[in-house]
Parts: structure tokens; sequence; C-alpha cells
């Protein structure tokens, strides 16, 4: 039996590697739909491998904005998606094509992810908001190739400094970093209300919306409250949400007609 024993040890830890592959996955990227963030075209070999943490997604549920996660496609169960969390519940969301409403409201347990490349991507711009619960692990890095090792973060100013200029890669990072600033713009986290206008106008937060009407209505914020007009007379205005108290409204939707006329 002596003789054995190397083998037997070796037999005994065996389920070691085994739990650490099952709970901390290395998958290959498969697809364009997360260019440039993964399998980008500098990448002479066109797919990434990436280690994923199913143990913080699974067991608690811990996944942020931003967060490139393994998702089981809500259309077919058969497929395992490779998507970017845009937005978690309670958060509006500024859609894109081809989704057929321009704002959405996150439901409860539910998440809107997307592709960083939209031309190539099945996501909640197809069909919306899933069910959290589909989430199954989220990414932690690349391991490679190994000049891309390392932990995919959106790039900063400071990164952009020491990639040569005629490189591809400053072009991937300078489309990366545009790509990072629209999909903040177009989350507001939730409790943050809104000023849904049609397409051809900007919105403005509460923070703004509030600004704006202690100055025209020239009342003051006496208390928080919640107010709400739907003026369905009006094409251009949907609705407004404010978070505002005791201000002139009266002088305020005076004003607003005015300028309508």
């Amino acid at each position: 039996m002596g003789r054995f024993s190397p083998f037997l040890r070796t037999l005994w830890l065996l389920p070691v590697p085994l739990a650490i592959m099952r709970f901390y996955p290395v998958n290959k990227i498969v697809g364009r739909s997360m260019q440039p963030t993964l399998n980008p075209d500098s990448n002479c070999l066109r797919e990434d491998y990436a280690l994923f943490d199913r143990v913080s997604v699974q067991a608690n549920a811990e996944f942020e904005r931003g967060d490139i996660v393994t998702v089981t496609s809500p259309v077919n169960p058969r497929r395992t998606l490779v998507k970017r969390v845009l937005a978690k519940a309670g958060d509006l969301v500024e859609t894109m094509p081809p989704y057929p409403e321009q704002w959405v409201r996150v439901p409860d347990g539910h998440v809107w992810i997307e592709g960083d490349e939209s031309f190539h991507s099945d996501d909640s711009r197809t069909f919306g908001p899933i069910a959290a619960g589909l989430i199954s692990a989220k990414l932690l890095c690349i391991i490679w190739p190994l000049d891309r090792f390392g932990a995919v973060n959106p790039p900063t100013e400071d990164i952009l400094k020491t990639i040569p200029r005629d490189s591809p890669a400053y072009r991937e990072a300078l489309s990366a970093m545009a790509a990072e600033k629209k999909r903040r713009s177009r989350v507001h986290p939730q409790g943050g209300s809104v000023r849904c206008l049609s397409s051809h106008s900007k919105m403005m937060t509460t923070p703004t919306v509030s600004t704006w009407l202690f100055t025209k209505g020239g009342g003051f914020i006496a208390a928080l409250s919640y107010v709400s007009f739907n003026l369905l007379s009006d094409s251009s205005l949907t609705s407004l949400v404010v978070g505002v108290a005791e201000v002139d409204f009266v002088q305020i939707m005076q004003d607003f007609f005015q300028r309508k006329m």
C-alpha cells in the first residue's frame, strides 16, 4: 500500500481543484457582443478566456451596475449570454432601439443588461428587463491571452497616457471611454426622479428640476414631497415627477404655457 500512497493522496485532493473550478469557472468568450471590452479586434486569438465568480452571485446576489455577467438567456435557456449589467431594480433607463419604449423603470427583482457592441448583441434592448435570478456569475478577470491578463475596468485618462497614440489599443481605449460615459448617462439610479420628455427634448434629473422650479416659482423648499403632473393634452411633456414642496406652482404653469404659446 505504501507505493500507492502518493496516488491516494492525489486522489484525496482531487475534489479541491474540482470545487474551485465549479465555483470559479474559466469560460471562453465567444462572439462580438462585448467588443471592444472582450474579444477586441486587436486580440490576435480573437477569443478571451476569463475567470468568473459564481459564489458571490448565487449566494449573495452581489453584482453592481457595470459588472460583466453570465446570464441564462430568457429566450433560449440553452444559451448562456455574457453581458453587462446596465441598471438594477428601481433604476430608470433610457432605452435604445429596437426596444419600443424610450424609458423603462426596471421592476423589482430584475436587471437591464446590454452588450457593449449594440449591433451584435441580443439583450434587454430586444427582450426587456430580465429576472436577476438568471445571472449565474460575474467576470473577475481575463486570464488569456497573457497580454490581456487582469481585471476588466474602464480605461481612464491616466491609462490612456501610457498607450501609444498610433496603436489600435489607444483607439480601443478611447472608444471604451466614450461608451462608458454614454452608458452612465442613460441610467438614473433608484430613487432619482426625472422629467420624461419627447425624443427631441432633453431630460432633467430631480435636482435640476427642483432648482428650476425654485428659481422660476420664487418659492422655497419647506419639506420634501413628491408631486406628479400628467399633462395629457401636451404631447411634448409626458410626465413630470419632482421632489419639492411649497413652490409657486401657479406662476410656474403660467410661465410654461406662455412659452408654449
